[in-house]
């Protein structure tokens, strides 16, 4: 059985290994700009305020502020929609574009160096025992869940 202090070590080691530098950005854009980019380039048609926040998992006033920041920057396209003068079709520019691409190349930089660094062998194995971890905590939050609906907690 593993103890409650063991378990706290082990719990700090693996936030404390956490590549800060590569995920704090990725954290900070997940409701940002690149993220805005890369949610528009994934797209063949362009798309309304409330969908982009639906597929970015954030508010439409939180994707407001930033189409305000990205039409200022020329990276974004509004067009009305004919059913509704009040909405706007939003995709990227051709400099948007341009940018989401370079932002894409720069972390694919980013990892091709990584992976260099520390071989192909041991990134499998990585991403091997990230996804068993991943797999343990989403079952064991899952069976708390179910534990809570029934009343039980």
């Amino acid at each position: 059985m593993v103890t409650r202090e063991e378990t706290l070590v082990i719990m700090q080691r693996i936030y404390d290994s956490r590549p800060t530098k590569f995920f704090k950005p990725l954290d900070e854009t997940h409701a940002g700009i690149n993220c805005m980019m890369k949610t528009l380039a994934k797209e063949n048609s362009p798309l309304t305020a409330g969908q982009i926040s639906e597929k970015m998992g954030v508010s439409t006033a939180r994707v407001a502020v930033l189409l305000k920041k990205m039409s200022e920057k020329g990276i974004i396209v509004r067009e009305g929609t004919p059913e509704d003068a009040r909405k706007s079709l939003i995709s990227l520019s051709d400099e948007g574009r341009r940018q989401a691409e370079q932002v894409k190349e720069e972390l694919i930089s980013i990892f091709q160096g990584v992976i260099e660094r520390i071989g192909m062998e041991k990134a499998e194995q990585f991403i091997e025992i990230s996804n068993a971890i991943k797999s343990a905590v989403e079952e064991e939050f899952d069976s708390r869940e179910k534990l809570n609906e029934g009343g039980i907690l």
